[in-house]
């Protein structure tokens, strides 16, 4: 964990620190005293309302994730959208693994820099446990992972904002923006995000 001596030794090396950059070493300076929740303890904070509101966002892709990008719940055109990637799925599992992931994502290689980038950019909030040294070994098999990770860059929104994605039954694109907010009405809030696809 880095303290706020390293983290105020950093800043005088490095004046001209980018905003994100700055925001990214500011929480990892933070004190987290326990361990995120794990998946199936998020689910279960996932209320029957919560549950409809995904059905009420129709057609829109939608989906409950957590800071590790595990997919907690999503509704059917989501599913559709990210075929392969449905409750209990990973996000950067599924986009470095899962061969529909290169097929789907139009703009596949800036998806994987983004996706890696955010998560880094996500594990600032939750603090260094030992499933994500696991995690990173395990992606790191991948040279675009390792490509991305080595760069140090974090993000916290998509620099294009636009998401390219192909139909795989008819070969179709469509065009969406994801937009990702904090979901509020839980007790475990901080862990836990929800991803809507607005369709341009």
């Amino acid at each position: 964990m880095m303290t706020e001596e390293s983290l105020g030794d950093a800043m005088l090396l490095r004046p001209c620190f980018g905003m994100l950059l700055r925001r990214h070493l500011i929480e990892l300076s933070g004190t987290v005293d326990r361990e995120p929740p794990t998946v199936a303890e998020l689910q279960a904070e996932i209320t029957t309302d919560m549950r409809n509101g995904l059905e009420l966002y129709r057609p829109k892709p939608t989906a409950y994730l957590d800071t590790r990008l595990n997919v907690l719940a999503c509704n059917e055109n989501f599913a559709q959208a990210f075929p392969g990637l449905t409750d209990g799925g990973n996000l950067l599992c599924w986009l470095l693994n899962d061969e529909r992931s290169r097929q789907t994502m139009v703009e596949w290689e800036d998806g994987v820099r983004f996706a890696v980038q955010w998560w880094r950019g996500l594990l600032g909030q939750v603090g260094e446990w030992a499933w994500s040294a696991e995690l990173v070994a395990s992606y790191g098999e991948h040279s675009i992972f390792r490509e991305s990770w080595n760069s140090g860059h974090v993000t916290f929104h998509r620099v294009q904002p636009a998401l390219r994605l192909r139909d795989l039954g008819t070969g179709e694109e469509r065009v969406i923006v994801p937009q990702v907010f904090r979901a509020l009405r839980t007790p475990n809030s901080n862990n836990m995000l929800i991803f809507l696809g607005l369709p341009i």
